[in-house]
């Protein structure tokens, strides 16, 4: 399995929907709080999503911690209800899958759980 794209929309500092390329060397480069870890720490979500095959989230797993549903959806938004993530995979004999992943809020200050 070959991890093509990663996809966020309105995560924490990333408005609307957001693609980044996953090649075999992949840099993120840039100052405090563009980003760099919440593109991580998302793709970590979605490998343990993929690898264990449960429909459930951990967003506060070392050393990503993202906190809240409040703390990761996009705080630019108001009542904002939802965020997205997602991942382009290449398999071997299926060619390119995506999954994508909605998440909200189950109760006042809780981690994000899977909606769709």
């Amino acid at each position: 399995m070959k991890v093509q794209k990663l996809m966020v929309k309105d995560v924490r500092c990333f408005a609307g929907c957001q693609i980044f390329d996953i090649r075999p060397i992949t840099f993120l480069v840039g100052e405090n709080s563009t980003g760099k870890s919440t593109a991580l720490g998302c793709l970590k979500v979605l490998s343990d999503i993929l690898a264990d095959g449960l429909l459930r989230s951990d967003f506060n797993i070392d050393p990503h911690q993202l906190g809240a549903f409040s703390e990761i959806a996009r705080k630019n938004q108001t009542n904002i209800a939802s965020f997205t993530i997602g991942l382009e995979i290449n398999l071997p004999a299926e060619g390119c899958i995506q999954f994508f992943f909605t998440f909200n809020e189950k109760e006042k200050g809780s981690e994000p759980s899977i909606s769709q």
